[in-house]
């Protein structure tokens, strides 16, 4: 059976900060191993809303779309001869991704991937699809139709 107060041990212990990017408003408590009744400790992790989404929204959408539609393939950590933009287009390129999947792959902090996401978006690369997922836009110009 669960413990109560789960929530407050993780917060008390680990702080009131995201482990992925450092945000301090609306903090989620995050079970690691997805199993709602493991409350150990160790099992528990501090993650804001949105990031907290985009690790259950990014594995839903895999086990949903298969990996045609989500990158499951393990890209070169930090490509010295890319910029972080190309990095993350290559990601996008080859399936949909979250931002703290991208983090992971490209080896750059979460929320340095995050400003290089929200600037792809802007200029017409890629596209949110959901909340915390993004996919690449073949051609930018699609958007300018929406």
């Amino acid at each position: 059976m669960p413990e109560t107060g789960y929530r407050e041990k993780c917060l008390r212990e680990k702080g009131e900060e995201c482990a992925d990017c450092g945000a301090t408003e609306d903090i989620h408590v995050h079970h690691k191993d997805r199993d709602r009744s493991n409350d150990d400790l160790d099992n528990l992790i501090p993650l804001c809303k949105e990031c907290h989404d985009g690790r259950h929204y990014g594995e839903r959408a895999e086990r949903m779309s298969g990996p045609q539609n989500v990158r499951n393939r393990r890209a070169p950590k930090r490509a010295e001869d890319k910029t972080i933009e190309e990095a993350v287009l290559d990601l996008l390129r080859e399936g949909r991704v979250t931002a703290p999947y991208a983090a992971d792959e490209t080896g750059y902090s979460l929320q340095y991937v995050r400003d290089v996401l929200g600037r792809l978006v802007e200029h017409g690369h890629a596209r949110k699809v959901y909340q915390g997922l993004y996919e690449f836009v073949d051609d930018p110009r699609e958007e300018e139709d929406d």
